[in-house]
């Protein structure tokens, strides 16, 4: 059956023919310091493990609190003014940032957007939302769920993962609680709220349907939560909650149809990925990811066959090695299974995206490849990104 993609306005249209709850987060005395606890809270994650404690026992009659509150941090988000539509990334981009094949690239362009929603992350008004939300626009208006409405500053875009943060201006804004993406389970009951088709502050319910969904072509980095809660046209951007804690665990921004219309499959940006974006927009005003120069291909079994990999490995084959890249002379060679980098096992591409990106550019990392039968360790080259 083949793929079909397209963009609507508000919605990615893809066709075919938990701990103790947190404390809302304080205003921060300048986008750095919510960066940094960003990141630190990230890295006390990792350090857990990634099975942490069981969610503590939330009872029914909460679910209603949860969602007024995570209500009131939902925005409908307008563009009031469109400018030059903006570049989606190219298949030149896609090799330099440790992609997949060149199948892998979407074939979409973004089209303008006229309606989105977005989550308020801090009380003083900063909102993460899709890139796609954004893309075209010259002046972005925001809607709170109490009918107030603001004028957006564009802070930072992320193409790459289709995530974007603007700003209102005010203080004491009602935020979402972040929750942790380890925690998420298939099963789990969800609740995403967004404006589709106009109709501001609508809330749905599902279930996780599946986790780490990669290697859909929507985006370079991917590692969808697949959701059974309706999304439609215009709910690009809303969040996603936890029913049973009402924390904040996504953004949503596809849906998989064959109608244009929503059929039972949606998918959300994990919140990790969401924290570690977001703090690094917020504190620089964009993503700096360092390349190696070499593109990917998905080890599947027609790949394991045609390289000779053993059916236990885990990896990610190299397809390419750039003539004129960081690689080139670094002993890498095409058909290599890369099975870890900087002591960090490697099962998918998007986990190598992920570590090569947050390498220090300008150096090298040890990397352990398969290669005829037998694993090499080399020094892998991490150039800066273009």
């Amino acid at each position: 059956m083949k793929l079909h993609r397209r963009l609507i306005a508000g919605l990615t249209i893809l066709s075919l023919n938990a701990s103790a709850l947190a404390a809302p987060l304080a205003t921060y005395s300048s986008p750095e310091s919510f960066a940094t606890e960003l990141q630190q809270s990230l890295e006390e994650r990792k350090k857990e493990g990634f099975h942490g404690g069981a969610p503590r026992a939330i009872a029914v009659h909460d679910a209603k609190k949860f969602i007024q509150s995570n209500l009131n941090a939902t925005v409908a988000i307008h563009v009031l003014q469109t400018a030059k539509p903006a570049p989606w990334p190219t298949p030149l981009d896609k090799i330099e940032r440790f992609t997949e094949d060149m199948e892998d690239i979407p074939t979409f362009l973004p089209s303008t957007e006229t309606q989105g929603s977005g989550a308020v992350v801090t009380q003083d008004g900063y909102i993460v939302t899709n890139y796609h939300v954004v893309q075209n626009a010259a002046k972005l208006g925001v809607v709170m769920n109490d009918g107030k409405e603001f004028i957006a500053k564009l802070i930072g875009v992320d193409p790459e993962v289709d995530l974007a943060v603007i700003k209102i201006e005010g203080a004491n804004f009602p935020t979402i609680r972040w929750g942790d993406a380890r925690r998420i389970e298939v099963g789990a009951e969800v609740v995403a709220i967004g404006s589709p088709f106009g109709l501001k502050q609508t809330v749905t319910t599902g279930i996780v349907s599946q986790t780490h969904r990669q290697d859909l072509n929507m985006n370079i980095f991917e590692d969808y939560i697949q959701i059974s809660a309706a999304v439609n046209k215009g709910s690009s951007g809303g969040p996603l909650f936890l029913a049973e804690t009402g924390e904040f665990i996504g953004i949503n921004s596809s849906i998989w149809s064959n109608t244009e219309g929503f059929v039972g499959i949606a998918m959300a940006i994990p919140v990790d990925l969401v924290a570690d974006i977001a703090g690094d927009l917020i504190k620089y005003g964009r993503i700096s990811r360092t390349r190696m120069g070499i593109s990917l291909v998905k080890l599947d079994n027609k790949a394991r066959a045609y390289v000779g990999a053993p059916p236990d490995l885990q990896g990610v084959l190299i397809g390419t090695v750039l003539p004129d890249g960081p690689n080139a002379k670094t002993g890498l060679q095409a058909m290599d299974v890369v099975v870890e980098l900087a002591g960090i096992p490697v099962s998918n591409s998007y986990q190598l995206r992920r570590i090569s990106s947050k390498l220090p550019a300008n150096s090298t990392a040890k990397i352990v490849v398969w290669r005829e039968k037998k694993l090499v360790v080399l020094s892998a080259a991490i150039a800066p990104g273009k």
